[in-house]
């Protein structure tokens, strides 16, 4: 499961400089573990400094024995590339460019993806820090107000955020939980609240992209029907007030006991310890803990994993879900069964960065 990355040919050399110390540390782990490389050169220009240029060659050269490393080029400038880029590869991609740092932050904001300042290396730190960890206290009150307005649950829990989870570009969000919404009672309107109050705390204020949100969860006694997903999914998004669209979409699937109740956006993958409907009004009904971290946190640290590598499999698994919920509610293929729904938007684009 490899990323893309772009870079200039200046941000590159530095990126891969041979010195002792490596002022570019991260990155360069980051380029020669886990993302294919594309080079802002024409085909001449490309032909002609790979026999000249120590960087190019030592990728040609590695290219040859790792295919994690591919380096191609393009004409178009940084700019004209995001622009251009197909919405299934906005999932995780990431630039690499000589822009001021003002200039990459105001373009990455606007298609929720990594735009990295050659002048601040630095920017990238949400990729390989740990961005949120938040205790749910049953004896706390999490309840703030503001501009009139009262918030409760995870909104208010969430105030105010970490400013490196704050900053961490966003276009997608695949929230997995078996118990999300219950199968009995008022469990399908507390779910409805929580989703609602954690994805007013968490998604960007403004986009130039359609914002792509999917639920997982489970459905084991077919309490969830189309016509309640109809109602939750134009709930939230005339609850949620965003100057863009947000395609919503909804999965669920088998319980399983070692299930993991997941928060997984572009850059950061989050685990909630009990799940994410756990408030009821400004009170939660149970302890809890969630822990959000960059994807590549621990990549300087040998022997450890990395979040990219949970971040993978709770993917993967979605997307076997949703294809095998799709044959299975196919009535052209004689199945019809009311337990594996795939309503709505499932097409997330982070589910196009897995096989």
């Amino acid at each position: 499961m490899v990323r893309k990355a772009y870079c200039t040919l200046e941000a590159l050399e530095e990126i891969y400089a041979f010195q002792d110390e490596q002022p570019y540390e991260v990155l360069h782990k980051l380029l020669v573990a886990h993302h294919h490389v594309s080079v802002y050169l024409s085909d001449d220009e490309f032909d002609d400094l790979v026999f000249t240029n120590e960087c190019l060659r030592y990728l040609a050269k590695r290219t040859l024995v790792n295919k994690k490393l591919d380096i191609t080029n393009t004409l178009l400038s940084y700019h004209e590339t995001v622009a251009a880029t197909p919405s299934e590869e906005l999932a995780g991609t990431v630039f690499i460019v000589d822009d001021t740092p003002e200039s990459c932050a105001e373009l990455s904001n606007k298609y929720g993806v990594c735009i990295v300042s050659r002048q601040n290396p630095a920017e990238a730190s949400y990729l390989t820090e740990e961005l949120a960890r938040k205790e749910i206290r049953t004896a706390n009150s999490y309840r703030y107000s503001t501009q009139g307005k009262v918030y409760v649950g995870w909104k208010a829990a969430l105030n105010p955020r970490s400013k490196r989870w704050q900053a961490t570009p966003m276009n997608s969000l695949v929230v997995i939980d078996n118990y999300m919404f219950g199968d009995k009672g008022d469990r399908l309107a507390i779910g409805q609240e929580n989703i609602l109050s954690l994805l007013d705390a968490l998604l960007p204020s403004s986009l130039s992209v359609d914002f792509h949100l999917l639920l997982v969860t489970a459905n084991e006694q077919a309490f969830l029907k189309s016509r309640n997903l109809h109602k939750l999914t134009q709930y939230l998004q005339g609850e949620l007030k965003r100057p863009y669209a947000i395609q919503v979409g909804v999965i669920t699937r088998d319980v399983s006991p070692e299930h993991r109740r997941a928060l997984i956006s572009n850059y950061y993958f989050g685990a909630s310890h009990h799940g994410f409907a756990c408030f009821k009004g400004h009170k939660t009904q149970w302890p809890n803990d969630l822990v959000v971290s960059g994807i590549f946190r621990n990549v300087e640290e040998e022997g450890f994993d990395v979040p990219w590598i949970s971040m993978h499999d709770e993917l993967r698994a979605v997307r076997i879900q949703r294809d095998k919920n799709r044959k299975l509610r196919n009535p052209d293929s004689g199945y019809d069964d009311p337990t594996h729904l795939v309503y709505g938007f499932c097409d997330n684009r982070l589910l196009e960065l897995v096989p």
